[in-house]
């Protein structure tokens, strides 16, 4: 019974974790400068890298949905003289995952009733190799009177080719990389 508590246990555990966000976010910040401050921003250029790489429709998405979240923690626009100015940085690179080969003898998810409609064996004889471009996402702010790094997030996902998918999911992930700022986010906004 033990036994198959933890199969079933495993088996939920791989099915549920594809609902998972595909997105991972890190942050750094200095501890010793005061968020609460700080109340205007202004973004400074993109990289020329990114204008190459990016095209102006998608560089506006991106500084929109970061705007829309700095305004919701309190921070109001200012195109001179701000508090913090804002670096937004987006890397592209190729990548790849190995799946490795697994006989039906040695998997733990064999099973003989399977094995009438499903032969594991024939499927995950060779190794697959699974590539994809991957995107990150970097948003640094920097005190402009103070002169100094304050805070740092990146988020690291799988690229969505389809523009339409990108847009809906960067107000997520914007919100995702600025949820841990130290600045209280205002209500209703």
């Amino acid at each position: 019974m033990k036994k198959m508590l933890f199969v079933g246990f495993i088996t939920a555990a791989f099915f549920f974790s594809g609902c998972a966000s595909s997105v991972r976010v890190f942050h750094d910040m200095d501890r010793s400068a005061d968020f609460a401050q700080y109340t205007t921003y202004n973004f400074l250029d993109w990289t020329e890298g990114n204008l190459k790489t990016i095209n102006e429709i998608e560089r506006e998405r991106i500084r929109t949905a970061f705007a829309r979240e700095l305004e919701s923690h309190g921070f109001v626009y200012k195109k001179a003289g701000a508090d913090v100015s804002v670096k937004i940085t987006v890397y592209h690179r190729e990548q790849n995952q190995l799946y490795p080969s697994y006989p039906y003898y040695h998997s733990p998810f064999y099973s003989p009733f399977f094995s009438y409609y499903y032969n594991p064996y024939y499927y995950s004889m060779y190794p697959r190799i699974y590539n994809y471009m991957e995107r990150t996402i970097a948003i640094d702010m920097y005190d402009n009177i103070a002169k100094k790094h304050i805070w740092h997030s990146a988020a690291v996902g799988e690229l969505d080719y389809n523009p339409q998918k990108r847009e809906e999911r960067l107000p997520l992930v914007a919100a995702k990389m600025l949820k841990d700022l130290p600045k209280e986010k205002v209500e209703g906004i």
